[in-house]
């Protein structure tokens, strides 16, 4: 009985980091008590008794040791963390790109007053981070993250010390670098062919008050550029989304 709490605990402690930090479970937007009913509930799934083995051996051992029961719980939440930053990377593409487009349009200053994210944030790059997940779960994104958490009980199951996936996080990091800056690049051709006909307006018309009309035409050109170019952003999400996809699929295998 005791070999079991303890078996629970370990579960709980990784699925709740996993949920606490991926915003496809929930992010901050939503109560903290339906995080916690997620994480129960996801616990039950994954949660078994330990029969026999090295397994049973080492819960008796955290049962009457409170320091090996911190050591596993540390354990635990070194692998959820791995996890989750794994499927974190899978929407990183479209918050990078709308970070970086919202800087070029002037609506970074935004930012400071996003209250319901982790992280400062501008509201395109939220839409944007919005627009991959939706495309995420019609693509069947879902079950790749249950299979994903399901091959880690595989793989790093409770009493392995096995911390280290078998994965290249630079080839990840290059993905979303090169997926993050292609999904932003044609809106960002047509901010630098404004910024090119407002340099050679300024130099026609010098008594222009440029600085405060730029500032409104890169807002209003870069609006009209995601409103034109909303087919290629669609095309260019998907593309990101199942690249990403597809390397989480191979983590730690």
């Amino acid at each position: 009985m005791e070999a079991g709490v303890v078996s629970f605990s370990l579960t709980l402690s990784r699925v709740a980091v996993v949920v606490s930090l991926v915003p496809i479970f929930g992010g901050s937007q939503v109560p903290r008590t339906v995080r916690i009913a997620v994480a129960v509930a996801l616990t039950f799934v994954w949660w078994q008794v330990p029969r026999d083995g090295s397994t049973l051996e080492l819960c008796q051992r955290a049962a009457v040791s409170a320091w090996c029961w911190l050591l596993l719980v540390g354990r635990e939440i070194l692998v959820g963390l791995g996890l989750a930053l794994a499927m974190r990377l899978v929407l990183a593409p479209a918050r990078i790109a709308g970070e970086f487009l919202a800087q070029e349009m002037m609506l970074s200053f935004a930012a400071s007053a996003s209250s319901g994210s982790e992280a400062p944030s501008t509201l395109l790059g939220q839409f944007l981070e919005l627009s991959a997940l939706m495309i995420f779960f019609g693509l069947d994104g879902h079950h790749l993250l249950l299979a994903l958490l399901q091959a880690a009980w595989a793989n790093w199951p409770i009493g392995s010390w096995n911390l280290m996936p078998n994965t290249d996080w630079l080839t990840a990091l290059r993905l979303v670098m090169h997926s993050g800056v292609q999904l932003a690049l044609p809106v960002v051709a047509c901010l630098f062919f404004l910024a090119v006909v407002l340099a050679l307006w300024s130099r026609a018309a010098p008594s222009l008050n440029l600085l405060a009309l730029g500032f409104v035409l890169r807002v209003l050109g870069g609006l009209g550029a995601l409103y034109l170019l909303s087919p290629v952003l669609t095309v260019g999400l998907m593309q990101a989304v199942e690249r990403m996809s597809g390397w989480l699929a191979g983590y730690g295998r």
